[in-house]
């Protein structure tokens, strides 16, 4: 008897997870693609590539992350 009880509440819970997902879609939140581009340069090495870079609001300064 309580194994019986415990597989319908199993299933109840499987079920109301089941219809409570198929309500809408589960989507990631995503903000607009906006894309970074321009090129780094050192004064040592010249113009560099696949370096990661930090940025800040506009207006502001953008530098390679150390």
């Amino acid at each position: 008897m309580r194994m019986t009880q415990c597989v319908l509440v199993a299933l109840a819970a499987l079920g109301i997870a089941l219809v409570e997902t198929g309500r809408e879609p589960l989507r990631a939140q995503v903000a607009e693609a906006v894309a970074l581009t321009g090129q780094v340069t050192s004064a040592e090495e010249g113009a560099m590539e696949g370096v990661l870079v930090s940025a800040k609001k506009s207006g502001s300064t953008i530098r390679p992350l150390s």
